[in-house]
């Protein structure tokens, strides 16, 4: 990823602490996006978070984000890089994705094999059997409700 000297200072805050939690050894950024609202503020709109090793850190890195870049309108979680990088409840991801108040597009890649709905994590093929397809789409909506009044678009749900 390209750093210029207006990405730095808008994320410098954001990078010491992703690397005084050490998630720079399980996370890496893909891609960062920049919007001007005023000649000076400069806002982080879209970003790219993918896994790069074993590791429980999903909702910490969320919750970082979330209060790092209140305006962020689109986030892609690439989690496909690993086999095991830890089972989510699915409550708590919700939770913490409602948090992202600008949020208007999410990307889920590899998401669902990784979570916990109601106790029990889905197949791994998960079109065989309905009733674990509908828990993933009732907590697909269950984040929809939970962000409020804005609209939110889900790109790329794979299982």
């Amino acid at each position: 990823m390209y750093l210029g000297p207006d990405t730095i200072t808008i994320m410098s805050s954001f990078l010491e602490e992703f690397q005084r939690r050490n998630l720079d050894k399980k996370f890496i950024i893909r891609r960062a996006c920049l919007r001007r609202s005023t000649v000076q503020d400069w806002h982080i709109i879209e970003l790219t978070i993918c896994t790069t090793s074993a590791c429980t850190s999903l909702v910490e890195i969320l919750t970082l984000i979330a209060s790092s870049f209140p305006k962020l309108e689109a986030l892609t979680l690439d989690l496909y890089l690993h086999a095991y990088i830890g089972i989510y409840d699915a409550d708590d991801l919700a939770d913490v994705l409602a948090r992202f108040s600008s949020l208007r597009v999410l990307y889920l890649q590899g998401a669902f094999k990784r979570l916990r709905f109601g106790g029990r994590c889905l197949p791994r093929v998960c079109r065989a059997d309905p009733t674990s397809t509908l828990d993933a789409y009732a907590w697909v909506i269950s984040i929809s409700r939970s962000c409020g009044e804005q609209s939110l678009e889900f790109r790329g749900l794979y299982w």
